[in-house]
């Protein structure tokens, strides 16, 4: 199973529910990082093993490209950021994908559907 980490853009509630699915989940907001810098959170993830969940863009288009592919990064392209919303989409999402595609993958998540992209 993948291990989560979810950026300081995204509420515990959802750190919560994922561990309620049965997965490693930790926010950066539970741990009281919300201070780290975009390449501190990228280089936490990496040291843990985890698939960074966020809202930002930069990750998608900038860390995931400067690190060749090198990292896995979750990207919510959702338009209603609640956090029931996000809980939802996730479940549906986390449902279809297989921990394989996790791997050094970037899946950007929109309302409706998913894609992998990888490098």
């Amino acid at each position: 199973m993948p291990k989560f980490l979810l950026d300081a853009n995204l509420s515990p509630e959802t750190a919560e529910y994922l561990r309620s699915l049965g997965y490693q989940a930790e926010s950066i907001q539970e741990q009281g990082l919300g201070n780290l810098t975009d390449e501190q959170v990228v280089q936490k993830a990496i040291n843990e093993g985890s698939v960074i969940v966020t809202f930002d863009r930069d990750f998608s288009q900038s860390w995931y490209l400067s690190y060749q592919g090198k990292i896995s990064i979750v990207w919510l392209r959702l338009k209603k950021q609640t956090v029931e919303h996000v809980n939802v989409v996730l479940g549906d999402i986390l449902e279809q994908v297989t921990e394989e595609e996790f791997k050094e993958t970037l899946i950007a998540i929109g309302e409706e559907e998913y894609k992998l992209i990888r490098w």
